[in-house]
């Protein structure tokens, strides 16, 4: 599968998903101008992956796949970001419930009360384990 990498800019984040690394990051501001042109592109990455872990797993129901870790480290994001992180968290839970364990680790300023919170919101709304790590 082809890894998914877009530079951030000062409105958009950094995505890094790298499957010959095992290493999922969305880091920065998420406030692009068009959200749903901005994360599609994104949300489908993550549905195609799902696909490929779902054959994987089918194809070889003896092998344990690894631990998948997603990390978020967002400094800011607007309403309208928020419903596709949710979109994509969505996705990873169910890798998570039916193909392999995923954790999400939820990286915030230790200071900034208000994205912690937004991640334990999001906790909240799913079944998927969450590392919270304030830096």
């Amino acid at each position: 599968m082809t890894n998914l990498f877009i530079k951030n800019t000062e409105f958009t984040p950094l995505i890094n998903f790298n499957t010959t690394e095992n290493k999922f990051i969305i880091s920065g501001e998420s406030r692009p101008e068009n959200t749903k042109l901005f994360y599609t592109p994104v949300l489908d990455w993550v549905i195609n992956y799902y696909n490929l872990l779902y054959f994987q797993h089918e194809g070889s129901k003896n092998k344990t796949l690894p631990i998948i870790v997603f990390e978020f480290q967002l400094d800011y994001f607007n309403s309208t970001s928020a419903k596709f992180l949710f979109d994509i968290l969505q996705q990873l839970n169910k890798i998570n419930k039916e193909i392999t364990p995923i954790n999400i680790k939820w990286i915030f300023d230790k200071q900034d009360v208000d994205m912690k919170e937004a991640g334990q919101e999001f906790c909240n709304l799913l079944d998927i384990p969450f590392l919270f790590e304030a830096i």
